[in-house]
């Protein structure tokens, strides 16, 4: 049972660590100069870099990205690790 519970939150850190490519992708376009971003944008660079993009999640991102700037998310992003002590 140890076996399997830790197979589970290994497969989900994998999930979620692959699911941060995108917001880190469209960060450093933002912080490139690219003030928004496009999922073309985001796409260009992951695959140029040789990273395979899953089209469902990059959709699911811009969807909570939308109308949020870098700034925004960036300072939701501190008030969330203030929150849990990290």
């Amino acid at each position: 049972e140890k076996k399997a519970a830790a197979r589970q939150v290994q497969l989900e850190d994998s999930n979620v660590t692959g699911k941060m490519k995108y917001l880190a992708a469209y960060m450093l376009l933002s912080l490139g100069g690219n003030e928004s971003p496009s999922t073309e944008d985001v796409k260009g660079l992951l695959s140029g870099a040789g990273v395979e993009v899953n089209e469902d999640e990059l959709k699911f991102m811009f969807e909570k990205l939308e109308g949020k700037s870098l700034k925004e998310l960036m300072a939701e992003g501190k008030d969330r690790l203030v929150s849990i002590g990290a």
